[in-house]
This record gives structure tokens, C-alpha cells and sequence, in this order.
């Protein structure tokens, strides 16, 4: 569905052997009509040796109900480190799918770190396709939710080869009603 409707997105490249030094900050502004669908897209590549971290966050900007459907890509070459911190603080009344997927190549390491507040409904999808030997893929995440939020977080590794290893780690702390599902 994104890649049929999206208009727009962010395409960052970090050269190979650059080590980027300060986080990028990927700021998504959401003033969605009621009804609304978003079709964000995010692509990065980094190449080998390539070292970045970055930081995700969302910015409602209105209480109207909308559908929020994001899709990262994200390509490391050999020996690259990517970090990807993600806060969703949706609004209330927002439905969103995030879905997000990463190439690991050799002596590469990617981590992503979740964390979950607020939203009518929150889908996180993590793919991590494991590419090369001694490479590491790390998946956490933390959901704190309150009221009727729904916070679901699917995790996948493709291991497509020996020597190689990845982690994995969520908790959540639920109130009121409400309801958290993790599979991975």
C-alpha cells in the first residue's frame, strides 16, 4: 500500500568509511485530516564501514483520527554500524503501521530501539535480514501505554548465513485497558 500511494519521503546516504559523529534527527509532522491516510517513506543506505545513528520521532499536531502507514528501508554495507532510536507518541485517535526493514551485511551491526506511548492502535513491524558472517542484529523495545491503546510489535530474522547473531528484547507496562501483543 505505501509503495503504490507514498508521494514523498527522505532518502539519506552516509558514504562509505564516514563516521557521522551526532544523531540525525528524523522528525515526522502528522496534521491529519479526520480520515486521513500518510504514506511516510524513509530509505537509507550507508555505505562500507559507514558508522550513524538516528533518532525517530513523531509529531501529532491534531487529535483527529488518521492512518499513519511508514515504511523504512534500511542498507548497511560491510562493517557499517546503524542505530535507529524510534519514540512514537501518536495521538490519541491515530492508527498506525510502521514496517521496517534492514539489510546486515558482514562484520555489520544495526540496532533499533522502540519505544511505544501513546495511540489508538500501534503496529511495528522489524524485518532484519541477516547477510553476513560475524554480523549482529539487535531489536529492542519498550511499549508504556495508558487508556485503550493497542501495541503490537512483530519482530522477524532472516539468518541466511553461519556466524552470526542477533538479539532481542521487549517489555511493556500496560494501564487501564490497555493491550500489548509481541511475536516474534
Amino acid at each position: 500500500l505505501n509503495q503504490a500511494s507514498f508521494e514523498d519521503g527522505i532518502f539519506v546516504h552516509v558514504p562509505k568509511k564516514v563516521a557521522v559523529d551526532k544523531p540525525i534527527l528524523l522528525l515526522n509532522f502528522h496534521k491529519a485530516d479526520s480520515g486521513q491516510v500518510i504514506q511516510p517513506r524513509v530509505w537509507i543506505e550507508a555505505g562500507d564501514f559507514a558508522e550513524v545513528t538516528f533518532i525517530e520521532k513523531v509529531v501529532n499536531l491534531s487529535d483527529n483520527a488518521y492512518f499513519s502507514n511508514e515504511v523504512k528501508e534500511i542498507k548497511g554495507g560491510k562493517n557499517t554500524h546503524i542505530r535507529l532510536y524510534t519514540l512514537q507518541d501518536e495521538g490519541k485517535n491515530a492508527i498506525t503501521a510502521t514496517n521496517t526493514e534492514t539489510d546486515i551485511q558482514q562484520d555489520g551491526k544495526f540496532t533499533s530501539v522502540t519505544v511505544s506511548l501513546s495511540g489508538a492502535m500501534v503496529r511495528n513491524n522489524l524485518s532484519l535480514n541477516i547477510l553476513g558472517s560475524n554480523s549482529e542484529g539487535n531489536m529492542y523495545g519498550l511499549y508504556l501505554t495508558n487508556g485503550t491503546t493497542h501495541v503490537d510489535n512483530h519482530t522477524n530474522v532472516d539468518h541466511t548465513i553461519p556466524h552470526a547473531e542477533s538479539n532481542e528484547l521487549y517489555k511493556g507496562i500496560l494501564g487501564g485497558k490497555s493491550r500489548g501483543v509481541f511475536n516474534g
